[in-house]
């Protein structure tokens, strides 16, 4: 039984590895960029892996039925980017020549490419600051264990790094609010956290979740509110539009068939409720984002009755769609789906 255990949280461990370490050869591919998507209308960037290691990056617009292919390289560890419509800039990040993952710059006008960090061991998780100036990330130091968030200034060339020299809380997931210019955080303990698996695999009972804060911080001071701490196993969060709630997927069991939860969290109050969870039409839902509108809440999870596919290396993975949750009449609905790949992540832009 410790043996399974072991190779239960082994093999998760590793599958985040493999999120962090591996990476391919790069072919970026020029797609037209003249979207037909209405001005009243969101849109969403979707990345998505096809069965032969390619990314796509769709820009999309489900409830207009819209879908353009945006840009197409071949596929990089875990894809991150940002769409910069004004300028026609695309932000991304890929391997760099020294083996790690960095931010890079594509302007899709002059087909230039341009990498704009080196100092980081990762980068992912995109966001723009309301001046479409600086880009937000979370990012991984040299000698750290733990993710720290950056932000790289596309007007002055520079990198900060937001409380480098702390070396045990580690930036699980943030978001970005424009309207009020906050920044919404998701961290742990390092320690904790590898305490508790060590103490899963020596006695033999189920992995414990670490004590997650969820931190509300004010950018033109960099002042952090403690908003709530949830012991769960917490994926993701993100914003309201308005900037007064955030959501946030968890579960209660780190376990393969684990129930996953969508929940609400008041930041005013620091309370949170549950809005739904996997039911018999879908399973392991996340990233879960308020449209623009708040109308509906966009979600990932995987349709049952589950399908597998096999990508070109030989890995299985499971199909996934984009689900919109409508928040008056509770009736949720597939909007984006592709059956010849794996949906990593979108945003809305």
């Amino acid at each position: 039984m410790l043996q399974k255990k072991k190779r239960v949280i082994g093999v998760v461990c590793f599958v985040l590895m493999i999120c962090i370490t591996f990476g391919v050869y790069i072919s970026l591919h020029k797609i037209d960029t003249s979207v037909a998507i209405s001005a009243n209308h969101s849109k969403m960037l979707v990345i998505f892996t096809d069965q032969n290691l390619t990314t796509n990056y769709h820009l999309a617009n489900p409830k207009q039925k819209v879908n353009v292919l945006l840009y197409k390289q071949q596929m990089t560890d875990y894809p991150s980017a940002l769409w910069i419509e004004k300028k026609n800039i695309f932000l991304f990040t890929t391997k760099d020549a020294n083996g790690d993952t960095q931010l890079f710059q594509l302007d899709l006008d002059t087909k230039k490419k341009t990498q704009l960090t080196n100092q980081f061991r990762y980068v992912d998780y995109l966001r723009l600051d309301q001046n479409q100036q600086k880009v937000y990330m979370r990012v991984l130091l040299p000698n750290h264990r733990n993710f720290h968030l950056a932000t790289y200034d596309l007007n002055q060339h520079t990198t900060d790094v937001w409380n480098s020299s702390e070396k045990d809380r580690s930036m699980v997931y943030f978001d970005y609010n424009a309207l009020q210019n906050q920044i919404v955080t998701l961290t742990q303990s390092v320690k904790e956290d590898y305490e508790k698996v060590s103490r899963a695999n020596e006695t033999q009972t189920p992995l414990e979740p670490s004590t997650k804060q969820i931190n509300l911080i004010t950018i033109h001071d960099r002042k952090s509110k403690q908003i709530s701490t949830i012991s769960k196993f917490v994926h993701d969060l993100s914003f309201s539009p308005k900037g007064t709630k955030v959501l946030f997927t968890a579960s209660d069991a780190f376990t393969t068939d684990a129930k996953n939860t969508l929940y609400q969290l008041d930041i005013k109050s620091g309370q949170y409720t549950s809005l739904f969870a996997d039911t018999t039409s879908f399973s392991k839902l996340n990233q879960a984002q308020y449209a623009p509108d708040g109308k509906n809440i966009y979600f990932i999870a995987t349709p049952k009755p589950f399908k597998w596919i096999t990508d070109k290396g030989g890995r299985t993975v499971q199909v996934r769609a984009i689900y919109a949750y409508d928040i008056q009449t509770k009736k949720v609905s597939k909007e984006w789906f592709k059956e010849d790949g794996y949906i990593n992540n979108f945003i809305f832009l």
